[in-house]
C-alpha cells in the first residue's frame, strides 16, 4: 500500500520486471485482455513479458492510490504518448511510466501532469547519437568536450531529461522542439524550470537516482517543481 499522495508531491516507484513464473502468473491476472493480446504481438517474447509485468505493477499502484480493483481500471492498452485512465479518475490522478531493460519507473501526482524516463547503459549503444538530434548547440558542445564513458553518461542524463519533459507534455519527442531547450547537466539533483510556448506553462525537470547506478532517470512535472518521494516496488508472496 503506497503512502498518502498529497498535492504538490510526486511519487516515483522503481521495480524490476524479471520475475519468477509464480509471480508472473499472479501479476498478469490483473491485466486486461487487450494488454495480454498486445504482449503476444510483441516479436521478442521477453519484451512482451516485461510489458505485461509493467502494466500489472501500474495497475496495482493505481488501484492502491484510487482504492479500486486493479483489474477493473479503465486503462487503454494501446500505444500513447500520455497514458491516462478513462472516466472521472483522469482529472484526479496523473501518472507516467518508462522502462529500460528489466527496470520500470513509474510516477504519480495529483492534478499535475507528470512524465518520467529511465535509460540504462547498453554495451555497444551510443546514446549521444540520439541526443545530438534533439540537443541545443550548447549541449552539443558540452558532449563534444567529453570522451568515452563520460560522454555516454552525460548523453543519458540529457536524454532522460528531454524525454521526461516530452512525456509530461504528451506530445512525444518528435513534436516537442527539444532542440530549443538547453537543459545541459547543471542542477544535477535540483529542478530546472523551462517555459513551453505550446502549453503557455512552466514545467520543471530534474535528474533522479535509480537504485541501479548503470541507469539515468529524470522526472518532469507541471508548474514550478514538486516534492519527490522515491520508493521501490517489490512483489509480495501470495495472491496479487
Amino acid at each position: 500500500m503506497p503512502p498518502p499522495l498529497p498535492e504538490g508531491t510526486v511519487h516515483v516507484w522503481y521495480a524490476g520486471l524479471d520475475v519468477d513464473e509464480a509471480t508472473f502468473a499472479r501479476l498478469t491476472a490483473v491485466t486486461s485482455v487487450d494488454e495480454r493480446d498486445r504482449a503476444r504481438r510483441v516479436r521478442v517474447p521477453s519484451a512482451g513479458r516485461r510489458f505485461l509485468v509493467a502494466r500489472a505493477i501500474l495497475r496495482m499502484l493505481l488501484g492502491a492510490y484510487l482504492d479500486a480493483p486493479p483489474a477493473a481500471l479503465p486503462l487503454p492498452a494501446g500505444r500513447s504518448e500520455k497514458p491516462r485512465l478513462l472516466g472521472p479518475e483522469e482529472s484526479e490522478l496523473r501518472f507516467n511510466l518508462s522502462h529500460s531493460g528489466d527496470t520500470v519507473l513509474l510516477a504519480f501526482a495529483r492534478r499535475l501532469e507528470v512524465g518520467v524516463d529511465i535509460e540504462c547503459e547498453v554495451e555497444g549503444r551510443a546514446p549521444e547519437r540520439l541526443v545530438r538530434r534533439f540537443c541545443s548547440d550548447a549541449e552539443r558542445r558540452l558532449l563534444e568536450g567529453l570522451d568515452g564513458h563520460a560522454r555516454s553518461a552525460a548523453a543519458l542524463v540529457m536524454w532522460t531529461r528531454k524525454e521526461a519533459l516530452a512525456k509530461a507534455w504528451g506530445r512525444g519527442v518528435y513534436r516537442s522542439n527539444l532542440r530549443e531547450l538547453d537543459l545541459g547537466l547543471g542542477a544535477d539533483e535540483g529542478w530546472l524550470t523551462v517555459f513551453d510556448a505550446v502549453s503557455s506553462q512552466s514545467w520543471s525537470v530534474r535528474t533522479i537516482r535509480p537504485p541501479d547506478g548503470a541507469c539515468a532517470a529524470a522526472v518532469a512535472v507541471q508548474d514550478g517543481g514538486a516534492a519527490v518521494e522515491c520508493f521501490r516496488w517489490v512483489a509480495r508472496p501470495g495472491p496479487a
